[in-house]
């Protein structure tokens, strides 16, 4: 079933993952506007960066500002990759594996820098959820990932050249 899976992005589990990715993200973004408006109005970093009891510090609130502000751009960008999903555009093997990378990096990041400062700790049920709810969009990033390896190591065979 895995190799079924693979060999078709068409499929209706990928389909369902793909819709799963544009609702994480509608719901990432409406949180990072949220986010804004709380930093803005009175200084204080909220949902999806939970700080822990001690507070962000003020280097700690550039760092995850800078990084709303490139997540912002990737949800526009995972937004189109979903519109190009649906209509079959040609690109959106390439725009689903940028997107899903920029994802995954932004992710990593942010939870390293999360758990390193205690906020997991001290948050520990809202992150969990934050968790569980990205779990379908490491499986995509993976099925995207290998789906365009696989295609690049079948364009190599046939042209005679090496993916190195």
């Amino acid at each position: 079933m895995y190799g079924k899976l693979m060999r078709n992005l068409n499929n209706t589990f990928t389909r369902i993952l793909v819709v799963w990715y544009a609702v994480f993200q509608l719901v990432h973004l409406v949180s990072l506007i949220r986010a804004a408006i709380a930093l803005l109005q009175g200084g204080v970093f909220t949902f999806p960066a939970l700080p822990p009891k001690t507070g962000w510090s003020g280097q700690t609130g550039f760092f995850l500002l800078g990084m709303g502000i490139f997540d912002a751009v990737n949800i526009i960008i995972s937004l189109i990759f979903v519109y190009g999903y649906f209509t079959y555009a040609r690109w959106r093997l390439t725009f689903g594996v940028l997107t899903l990378t920029v994802m995954m990096y932004s992710a990593l990041v942010f939870a390293f820098a999360t758990i390193a400062s205690g906020a997991w700790m001290d948050n520990l049920v809202s992150y969990i959820i934050i968790t569980v709810a990205f779990l379908p969009v490491i499986i995509l990033y993976y099925m995207f990932t290998m789906q365009a390896l696989k295609s690049r190591f079948y364009e190599s065979s046939d042209s005679g050249t090496s993916i190195y």
